[in-house]
This record gives C-alpha cells, sequence and structure tokens, in this order.
C-alpha cells in the first residue's frame, strides 16, 4: 500500500510540474479577476424524475414471512444538477438526490495529457452494464456487479488509466474495539476500445487494524480485481463482468456476506479470517427500433470462508423493455427474480434460507 500511494503521488506530482501550460496558468487574484461574477462560466442544468411501480411477492425464511405488495415511490436516485465550464481547463459538476443527499459534487482540472479531479464521485472501479431498474436501477450491482459507489477521493487520469485515493473503511465488525487506518484506500482502472469490444480492468485495495490495546491486534486486507466488457454487434450488445477479492464489504456493494469473520475463542475475540467473494454479470441487450429496446441478463455472486459451514452465494435474472414514448421520457416495463439461497452459521454446523423475491412492474421516468 505504501509503494502504491509513493506511486500515485510521484505521477501527480510530474504531471503538475511538467506540463509547459502550467507557465502560464494565472495567479488566484487574476483568475477572481478573470471570472468575477462568474460572467464566462457556463452552466448546463439537468435533472431526473424517476417513478417505480413494482408488485413484490417475497419469500422470508429468516423471519417465516411471505408477504405480497405493491409498491409506488419516487426513485432515491432521481436527482437534478448541473455542469459547469470556467474555461482555461476548470470544470466542475454537482448533483443531489432525493431527501437533498450530495451525490456528486466534483470540480476537475484538464492539464492537456489528462485531467486532475477533487470532490465525490463515482469510484475508478464501477462497473455499470446492467439496466435492471428494480431496487431504484439496481443495475444488478450487488449481485455480481463491481460498485463501490460515489465517494470522496483525488483522482488522476490519464490516456484511458485513472488512479484515485479514498477513505479507507475501517469497520469495527461490531465488536467495539478500536480500529485505526493509516492509509488511504486505492482504487485504478484502465479502459480501452479494439473495435466493437470495449474492456475495462480495474482493481482496489485497503488495509486497516485493530489497535494493539485490543486482544484482535490484526491487519484487515481488502482487495479487488475485475475485469468487465462489452461487444457492439450492431442492433445488439454484450455485456458482462467478473470479479474477484477479498473481505469486500463493507467496501463494496454486495448482497451477501462478503466481510471477514471474527474468531472467537470462548467469549474473547482472538482473530480475522477472511472472506472471499468471487462474482460475476452477463447479459445482452437488443434494440428493436429507436423507440423500443429488449434486455435480458442475470448476475451470481459466492462467498467463501473456514468459518462459514457452507457457502453464501445468491443469484438474480431479469427481462425488461425500454419504451421511449418521446426524447427524455420512457418507460422500462421488467419482470425478474432474486434468489438469496442459504445463509451460513458461523462456527456451527448449518443454515438458514434467506428466501426469494420476484417482482414484476414498471419504472417511469423523464429526463429534463
Amino acid at each position: 500500500m505504501k509503494k502504491l500511494f509513493v506511486l500515485f503521488a510521484a505521477v501527480a506530482l510530474v504531471a503538475a510540474f511538467a506540463l509547459p501550460a502550467a507557465a502560464a496558468t494565472p495567479t488566484l487574484e487574476e483568475h477572481v479577476a478573470d471570472y468575477d461574477g462568474h460572467v464566462a462560466t457556463h452552466w448546463n442544468f439537468y435533472g431526473s424524475a424517476r417513478v417505480s411501480t413494482w408488485y413484490e411477492g417475497l419469500t422470508d425464511e429468516i423471519r417465516d414471512i411471505d408477504t405480497d405488495n405493491f409498491n409506488l415511490a419516487l426513485q432515491g436516485n432521481s436527482r437534478i444538477g448541473s455542469r459547469v465550464d470556467l474555461g482555461n481547463g476548470i470544470s466542475g459538476r454537482f448533483e443531489y438526490g432525493t431527501g437533498v443527499n450530495v451525490r456528486i459534487l466534483w470540480g476537475e482540472w484538464d492539464f492537456g495529457g489528462g485531467s486532475f479531479g477533487v470532490g465525490q464521485h463515482y469510484t475508478p472501479i464501477d462497473m455499470f452494464y446492467s439496466n435492471q431498474v428494480w431496487g431504484s436501477d439496481n443495475d444488478l450491482l450487488n449481485f455480481g456487479g463491481v460498485y463501490s459507489g460515489r465517494r470522496p477521493m483525488l483522482r488522476l487520469k490519464m490516456a484511458g488509466f485513472q488512479v484515485a485515493l479514498l477513505q479507507a473503511e475501517k469497520p469495527d465488525y461490531g465488536t467495539g474495539f478500536s480500529t485505526e487506518a493509516p492509509l488511504p484506500a486505492i482504487e485504478a482502472a484502465y479502459s480501452f476500445n479494439a473495435g466493437p469490444v470495449a474492456m475495462k480492468v480495474a482493481g482496489m485495495a485497503q488495509q486497516f487494524k485493530f489497535a494493539k490495546d485490543t486482544p484482535l491486534d490484526s491487519n484487515v486486507t481488502t482487495w479487488d480485481l475485475a475485469l468487465g466488457g462489452k461487444v457492439d454487434l450492431g442492433a445488439a450488445a454484450i455485456w458482462g463482468d467478473v470479479y474477484y477479492g477479498q473481505n469486500l464489504g463493507p467496501y463494496m456493494y454486495q448482497s451477501g456476506n462478503a466481510s471477514p469473520v471474527i474468531v472467537q475463542t470462548g467469549a474473547v475475540s482472538t482473530g480475522v479470517e477472511d472472506t472471499n467473494t468471487f462474482g460475476g454479470i452477463l447479459g445482452v441487450t437488443f434494440k428493436a427500433t429507436d423507440m423500443l429496446a429488449f434486455e435480458l441478463g442475470g448476475g451470481y455472486t459466492l462467498s467463501t470462508n473456514d468459518e462459514f459451514d457452507n457457502d453464501d452465494n445468491g443469484w438474480s435474472v431479469y427481462v425488461n423493455s425500454v419504451i421511449t414514448l418521446a426524447p427524455g421520457f420512457f418507460i422500462v416495463p421488467e419482470i425478474g427474480y432474486f434468489n438469496y439461497d442459504d445463509a451460513p452459521f458461523i462456527g456451527v454446523d448449518g443454515s438458514f434460507d434467506e428466501g426469494d423475491l420476484v417482482y414484476a412492474g414498471a419504472k417511469f421516468q423523464i429526463n429534463f
């Protein structure tokens, strides 16, 4: 981790000082004078209103319930925001979601050979291939997708490559023991095209530890390697991703138990057992006309740990259709299924059925 941090810092410094244009950059006072009153600033506002309508039949074997509901709600990923361009290579963006939560607050400097960004945005490792709309556009992200969310970070992008420093997660996993993270998390990705094929390779790593004054006194390392891609076949496209990692919860969006297990000796926590997780998605999209498209997709996750009595896995499948009624207005009817499978007991024999979910309905969306 220390070597990766030093490498990132070195690349950023070289990019900042090796650019010929840097000498012509105005001072702060000159910049304020040039853009007094934001005369030269270009604002491009946008918004997206999204309402979901779903029939949901949930079987939960853990709580021994079987429920059927119709849910109509404003999706949490409805948004309003703006892209801002100040000229001279400086740009920015903000985006608010429902409940007035900050989704994106981002500033970026384009220095010619690349860009350097500051703020909160989607991270380098995130991959969006699926268009599953249930669950506020779930996109199979917790069932085989690759997603660490929108996070505060410092990000450098150059020629298809991007690397970012982020705050490391340091949960205590219910032990109540103090934890520490002396180094940031790091994410990196490289995207490239080869004819009709678009590919992305990504990875992340972080480490935190339980403090030395605790019985655990253990390091917990989280890492992930992922590969995603899409093949454009004209009217149709095939897409998917695959990943493998360790101790991904709570850093990555996961449906099962992807967190490490705290080993107990009697009533005392004495160690940490790593959890390994594999996942992937696969799907196909077909565009029949400019107003009608179809998609079929599915995803799978599997987590293993020596402390699990059995593996923790789950899967999901769906089929939908995007019906465009006017530019910016479309309806997406969808039917799908989630199987949460069996969740393992830890340290003792046995497991319990987490149930399943079948759903049908549609998302209504107007972008403006």
